[in-house]
């Protein structure tokens, strides 16, 4: 009896170990590469609070800020194929970005859908970022938000605009531009989910505020009967259309390798001998 136990024991906790080895290698952090950097960027790693100067095709991930200065810029482009283009004096928090892993090479600059699931939340400080997601595995629980300080922009797969400026004179500027796709938008108790226009026409919302001085809480002051989608102006659409050429040119040799993961291997089974009772077997 005691034998079988000790069996069952040891089983059990080789089934123990090859699920806490599949479990690690479906939340690793995904990889974000720096390109095509310009004037004053920094990333800071949120853990050590170590700064540094950022650098062409330098690789970050979650948990680190990405600083840009009044002429600073920076497209960074995830492992599943999506692009964020950091505009001049932007603040960026990579709060999570966790990726399953992909089997095969994956070229970044031909995706139209990421190649495996994926959990992306960043949060812009303040400055202006062109998004560019990929279809999104949403079946397997895939997701991207952007967090600002007026709301939050959940993204089905798009590309879109997204601008917070404070003005110094305790008001600051919120717009949202979908040039394509859809996105969910939900500041304070509304919900807004938006998209283009009938005709495929990019739409924007424009949000004023106050902002106070002292803790940083935004409040909304404009428009006061709820957010609306109006055709973007084509400043606005000029702006994302220059970026999006930006990212093509930085992207178009990109390619992601798989990373390689170790499968668990269990050590070989061993039976514990058999205790045997004393005087057991005489006569």
């Amino acid at each position: 009896m005691k034998h079988t136990l000790l069996l069952w024991a040891f089983i059990l906790g080789v089934c123990a170990a090859s699920a806490l080895s599949a479990s690690a290698q479906t939340s690793a952090a995904g990889r974000i590469v720096l390109a095509r950097v310009t004037g004053e960027v920094s990333v800071t790693d949120k853990a050590t609070k170590a700064a540094s100067a950022a650098a062409n095709n330098q690789e970050i991930s979650q948990g680190y800020i990405v600083t840009t200065g009044k002429t600073g810029t920076v497209i960074l482009v995830f492992s599943n194929g999506s692009t964020i283009n950091l505009k001049e004096d932007s603040v960026l928090d990579i709060e999570t970005y966790l990726q399953d892993p992909f089997a095969e090479p994956f070229d970044a600059g031909k995706a139209t859908a990421e190649p495996s699931a994926s959990t992306t939340k960043i949060n812009l400080t303040r400055g202006e970022l062109i998004g560019n997601v990929k279809k999104l595995n949403k079946d397997k629980g895939s997701s991207f938000s952007v967090q600002t300080p007026v709301g939050a922009a959940g993204i089905r797969g798009t590309t879109f605009r997204i601008v917070y400026r404070p003005r110094g004179d305790g008001t600051a500027l919120f717009t949202l531009t979908i040039v394509e796709g859809n996105i969910e938008f939900l500041a304070g108790a509304v919900n807004l989910p938006g998209g283009v226009g009938a005709a495929g026409e990019a739409r924007e919302i424009v949000i004023e505020t106050t902002v106070d001085r002292v803790t940083g809480a935004v409040t909304i002051i404009a428009p006061q009967g709820g957010f609306v989608l109006v055709l973007a102006p084509s400043a606005s659409k000029e702006a994302v259309q220059q970026a999006i050429q930006q990212v093509a040119q930085a992207v178009a040799t990109m390619i992601f390798t798989p990373v390689v993961v170790t499968p668990f291997v269990p050590p070989p089974m061993t039976v514990p001998p058999q205790e045997t009772t004393p005087g057991a077997g005489k006569q």
